[in-house]
């Protein structure tokens, strides 16, 4: 598998002179987490030093940004460096061109107040959040295998960034490995087990990076190059005077209206990760970067069920457009004994229904009780069960993945 850093673009981005306007806009999406470069996303910075105009898009995950990357949506995006591991996995035409940082306490595993969760030990039998496919993800992986915690002692369920709060307000869930905007929510009746700081001393770092298609690259390298140049600016000054760059009113309002993270969490989230100068880049870029996203690949191939997952995910979604729609999620089940998928039916349906109720009232976290939730609900097949397909309907399938997929973890 070959891992695209390139040094060709570090070139362009030292050495490129800034350009003036043109009318065709760059298309950029990004993910939630805080850091320096993202200060300029309203400011108008990247656009002058670039010489286009910009059109922004905030993503809840990666595998989204990857989504839009690989339908054409996107030219520039930042994300994980385990989505780029997968996403260069599958020969996504696309370059990392900037590390916007090395990942820490800015993604946290938080234990929720009240669950018995002292220890890594006590997370066996309990239910953890984290959105599919993304660093976060990585990391809790990575971490359980340091504690030695068998995958399949741990119910690991895929929520998005935004449907965390109102899953842990409503006790759904026991812990989550998650960045901002949730982190922040979570972490004020919650404690933090662990960091991407603590993952990355066992082994396993994780970092945010800056990716562009290689065609868009091709034909634009001034505007990579000023983008680039903009976004270290931003990162020298943060590295410069910390405490000046986080007091800074105006900064602040921009990285809140940018994440959507709270003005009170802007501070502690920009110390909790590292940002490398143009030097660092260059090192990390031909270095160690390649190196973790080699080790990314090879530890989330091990795992197997990611690239299930998002094979799985696409097939469905295609399927719905068909006449006559095809029950792709059997091959999520097919890995498993009907002994092993019948023991977790009765102890997971309740779950889903009640998922579901949250997702339908998710302003109204009390208002869902799942006590008197009927296994049946779920199943056409009626009594004696039948072909557990019929848990798996279309109309079930976000939450059957999470859960077909949650297990195996």
């Amino acid at each position: 598998m070959k891992i695209a850093a390139s040094p060709a673009l570090l070139f362009c981005i030292l050495f490129f002179p800034c350009v003036g306007f043109t009318a065709d806009a760059v298309r950029v999406g990004y993910v939630t987490g805080v850091e320096p470069a993202k200060a300029g996303i309203s400011d108008g910075g990247f656009e002058r030093a670039a010489g286009r105009p910009f059109e922004w898009r905030r993503f809840d995950n990666g595998a989204e940004v990857v989504r839009a990357l690989a339908g054409g949506d996107l030219d520039i995006a930042n994300l994980g460096s385990s989505v780029v591991a997968v996403a260069a996995a599958r020969q996504l035409p696309i370059e990392t061109f900037l590390i916007a940082s090395q990942l820490g306490a800015s993604e946290a595993l938080v234990v929720r107040n009240g669950t018995g969760i002292k220890t890594p030990g006590d997370l066996a039998g309990k239910t953890v959040a984290v959105p599919f496919v993304t660093t976060a993800h990585y990391s809790l992986l990575a971490a359980l295998k340091h504690w030695g915690i068998a995958k399949n002692s741990v119910h690991v369920v895929n929520l998005r960034v935004s449907e965390i709060p109102a899953a842990w307000a409503g006790k759904n869930i026991d812990a989550a490995y998650v960045f901002d905007p949730a982190l922040g929510s979570i972490k004020q009746s919650g404690t933090v087990l662990a960091t991407s700081t603590d993952v990355a001393a066992w082994g396993a770092p994780t970092f945010d990076v800056w990716v562009v298609r290689k065609d868009f690259s091709a034909r634009n390298p001034a505007v990579v190059a000023g983008f680039a140049r903009t976004a270290l600016d931003l990162m020298q000054s943060y590295r410069l005077e910390p405490a000046k760059f986080a007091a800074d009113k105006g900064i602040v309002d921009r990285l809140v209206r940018a994440t959507g993270v709270r003005a009170s969490d802007v501070a502690a989230l920009l110390v909790g990760n590292q940002y490398p100068n143009a030097a660092e880049q260059r090192a990390l870029l031909t270095g160690d970067y390649v190196k973790a996203l080699a080790d990314t690949a090879a530890f989330l191939k091990e795992q197997g069920k990611d690239y299930l997952l998002g094979e799985v995910y696409e097939q469905c979604v295609n399927s719905l457009n068909e006449e006559v729609p095809v029950n792709y999620v059997k091959r999520l089940y097919e890995q498993f004994t009907y002994e092993e998928i019948s023991d977790k039916i009765t102890d997971k349906a309740r779950f889903v229904e009640t998922m579901e109720r949250l997702r339908a009232h998710p302003d109204e976290p009390s208002a869902v009780d799942d006590g008197d939730v009927p296994v049946a609900v779920l199943t056409e097949a009626g009594e004696g069960g039948g072909d557990v397909g019929t848990l798996f309907g279309v109309s079930w399938l976000p939450m059957a993945l999470n859960i077909a997929i949650g297990e195996s973890f």
